[in-house]
């Protein structure tokens, strides 16, 4: 990882490269086992830092997103392992997310990513259970975006 800089913040991650995508936000790829992730750090006013690793982008079924906000809210409740994640119950977007109300040194979002990672790599096949299979649509948007910048065309 090269350390990027942050946008508007002194932020550095060693565990993954953050790419600038507006004054206060930043993203990139955290990789954990097999699977990527995409995360977004933004700075909202004042000194609140919020970090988010997107873990599904939504879940369609009424009935299947249901039980995964459930079963996250009962897992966050039996270990504080399973605290940082939480699943709209909206759309069933699911994030392992902090919120820091203090300066963020790099130090702690890398030890923040990196609680992530292990989270991800150890829970993958239980949360693939309740929140659906791999985020390939996800990974393939990723893709899609990425290739989108790199010939420089806005929109399809």
């Amino acid at each position: 990882m090269n350390g990027t800089r942050l946008p508007r913040m002194n932020l550095t991650s060693n565990v993954l490269d953050l790419f600038p995508c507006g004054l206060s936000e930043a993203e990139g790829t955290l990789s954990a086992g097999d699977e990527r992730y995409r995360v977004k750090v933004n700075l909202e006013r004042g000194k609140r830092v919020w970090a988010r690793v997107i873990v599904c982008q939504g879940i369609e079924d009424d009935g299947r997103r249901r039980e995964a906000f459930y079963e996250v809210a009962r897992k966050g409740i039996e270990s504080s392992e399973w605290a940082p994640l939480c699943v709209d119950p909206r759309d069933g977007e699911t994030l392992y997310s902090a919120t820091f109300n203090c300066d963020l040194s790099s130090e702690a979002l890398d030890r923040f990513l990196g609680a992530a990672r292990d989270f991800l790599e150890c829970n993958h096949e239980e949360l693939e259970q309740f929140l659906g299979g791999p985020n390939d649509g996800f990974n393939d948007a990723m893709k899609l975006d990425k290739l989108l910048d790199i010939f420089d065309i806005d929109d399809l």
